[in-house]
Formats: structure tokens, sequence, C-alpha cells
């Protein structure tokens, strides 16, 4: 290996995240701009030169750790701009009658790259690490997996070459047209962007509730899981590893369920607050569960629930959505998503190191409080699903 010291894993993730943030908040606003497509295509381009160019570093014997934090740093930067393009593409795409299917079904391919993926990285590793060749024998099978990283990023980059302009593209050119707006830099535009989602009260109003529970909830399980499993089951690692995989299997299944099945009657409100209060409520007993089986079967429950209202809400909201807006809404919820992540795991280490049961109490209760807050606010009770992508300023 190139280093052993966690300090630099550390460190490594830590350049490739920060730019990532940064260049998404930002991103929405290039994506609105300019088009989802053109900046799929540029960020995906780059994606290729930079894991083609790494994985020849690996396979020649040329890595060293400086080159992990530049093409650490790099890749984020690429990602940061990647990401709200693809949540921004859909509507751009696709009629709007055809939202929640199409992003039920780009979520269910989400889903299966998680699987496979790994899988394969894992394989490749295993099976061709220790082998002799130019670079050091351990770290060939490192380089073959980012040759086929690079491969997916190619495949990726020709399946949204061929794609073009749906309603959205269109309806985004008359609008602009119509606003006769004079072009204004990117700070102005995220303003912009901040200033639409914070008028709309039922979306600010749920983008809170997202920040409130990636910062109070999503600490507790990403490092309570892994506590219970080795705490408290006796499979230990392959516990996480069930655990892991049947949330991941729930949240496929919700996908394809959101798709597959008409959407709520009337509105959607009270569909999204019961199921985020009910999520919840199922993880307060996690921390005193002592048997696989109970967790397997709450972790799948909690994972359809989940990928089932990740679609409903992001199809409600793109359906509530100007078209000039899609980008820069996205890549606020992207950012409020993920902005919180380190000082959740930070406060959940501490809470966990005090008491594993109570941490998942709290973040329970919190999660149930929070989503019954929200959802009794007028706006967000009301809210009702409409696969419009071209609603006006606020409602």
């Amino acid at each position: 290996m190139v280093t052993g010291d966690p300090l630099a894993v550390g460190t490594v993730i830590a350049v490739g995240s920060v730019p990532a943030l940064f260049c998404m908040v930002i991103g929405g606003a290039v994506v609105d701009r300019f088009s989802p497509r053109t900046v799929m295509l540029v960020s995906n381009a780059l994606r290729i030169v930079l894991s083609a160019g790494f994985a020849a570093l690996i396979l020649t014997g040329h890595t060293q750790l400086w080159m992990i934090y530049l093409f650490s740093l790099l890749k984020g930067i690429a990602d940061g701009f990647y990401y709200p393009a693809q949540a921004s593409i859909v509507p751009w795409v696709v009629a709007p009658g055809q939202l929640r299917q199409a992003n039920a079904a780009l979520q269910t391919t989400v889903e299966l790259g998680g699987f496979v993926g790994p899988a394969v990285a894992g394989w490749l590793i295993a099976a061709f690490s220790g082998g002799e060749g130019g670079s050091d024998p351990n770290l060939i099978g490192v380089g073959l997996a980012f040759v086929v990283v690079s491969g997916a990023f190619l495949l990726a980059l020709l399946a949204v070459a061929v794609l073009r302009p749906g309603n959205l593209r269109q309806a985004q050119d008359e609008e602009t047209q119509a606003a006769d707006e004079a072009p204004v830099g990117i700070v102005t535009s995220v303003v912009q962007g901040i200033r639409f989602v914070r008028a709309n009260t039922a979306m600010f109003s749920l983008f809170l509730l997202v920040a409130g529970i990636e910062l109070l909830v999503e600490g507790p399980v990403i490092v309570g899981i892994p506590m219970l499993a080795d705490t408290r089951l006796t499979q230990g690692a392959l516990a996480l590893g069930v655990i892991s995989s049947a949330y991941a299997a729930g949240s496929l299944g919700g996908s394809l369920l959101a798709g597959a099945l008409p959407p709520p009657r009337g509105r959607i409100g009270p569909v999204l607050t019961a199921q985020y209060v009910l999520m919840g409520i199922l993880l307060m007993p996690f921390g005193i569960l002592n048997a696989l089986w109970q967790a397997v079967g709450i972790t799948l429950l909690l994972g359809v629930m989940g990928g089932y209202t990740d679609i409903m809400f992001m199809t409600w909201l793109q359906g509530r959505t100007p078209p000039r807006m899609m980008g820069r809404v996205m890549s606020l919820l992207m950012a409020s998503q993920v902005s919180l992540s380190p000082f959740s795991n930070a406060i959940a280490g501490a809470l966990i190191k005090f008491s594993l049961p109570w941490a998942f109490v709290g973040a329970g209760g919190l999660m149930s409080l929070l989503s019954l807050g929200a959802g009794l606010r007028r706006e967000v009770w009301e809210m009702r699903m409409s696969d419009s992508a071209n609603p006006t300023e606020e409602e």
C-alpha cells in the first residue's frame, strides 16, 4: 500500500469532500446557466481522465501520496458539479407525466450500481493483488478496479451524449426569454436559488427537515449500527454486511414501488409525514436488539419506506420548481443532505460512547418529532402530488 497511516486516509477523504460540497452549491447555478446534459458531459469527461490516469499510475508503480491528494481534490470538484446535474436532468428529458417513473428508474439504477460496483471492485482486488507486474503487487487489483471505473464513466458519458432535451428545455428557453433577465454572477444566482426555496414555505420546511434528520439522525445510524453489530450481535462483521444489504434491498424495493404504484390520491403531505414519523419510531428500539433477524426486518422496512418517500418527495419537488431554478434547488437539497454529516458523526460518536440504546432512542424520537412538526404545518399538510414541471414562482 502507498501508506498505512489512517490520518492520511482521513485527510484524502476530506480533500475530496470539502471542494465537492462547495462545487455542489455553485454547480446548480452552472447547471441552470448551461444545461444538465452539458455539465454531466464535461464532469464525466474529467472523471474518465482522472480515473484512467490514476489507474495508469497505479499499474506502472508511480503512485505517490501527493498524487492521491490531487486525484481526490479534482474528483471531488467533478462530483460536485455532476450530482446536481444528474438530479436536474430527469425533468429535462421526460414528459411531465413521467417524472415519478423516471425518478424511480434512475434511483433503481443507482441502487443496483451500489450492489454491483463494490462487488466487482472487491473481486478484482482480491483476485489480482499479490501478482507480478510493474507496480506494488498489492495494488494491481486496485489499478484494475480504477480501469473498470473509468470504463463505467465512459459508458455514462455515451449514455448522456445521446439524450435530447424534452419539454423542460423548451419551457426553460421560453421562460428565460419572457423574463428578459440580464445575466448575473454565480454568487447572485446561488442567492436567487436560496431566496426561491425560502419563499416557498412547504419546500423550505422540508429542506429544514432534511437538514435536521441529517444532523440528528444520520450520525447515530452510520456510527451506531457498526457498534450494534460489534457489541450485541454474535455475527459481528457479517451482521453489519447483512444489515447494510437489507437496507439497500429495501431502498431498491421502495423505489420500484414508487414507480409502479399510482401516487396517493389527494394530499401527499400526510402520507410523507406519517412515513417519516414511523421511520423514527422504528429506529428507537434499534439499540437494544439482540437478534440479527430483528435488525434485518426493521432495516428492510426502513429501506422500503426511505426509497418510496425519496422518490415521491423528489417528484413533488421537481413539479414545484420552475425550470430555470431546477439546478439550484437540486444543489441546495443535496448540500443540506451532505454538509452536516461530519458534525452528525462526531456528535453520534460521543453519544454512543455514553449509551448506544439511548443514542438510537434520541435519534428516532427526534426524527419523529421533527417530522411531525414539519408535517403539521398547513403548507406541508396540504401538499399534493403534481406531475407539472412548469409551476409558478410561488404557490
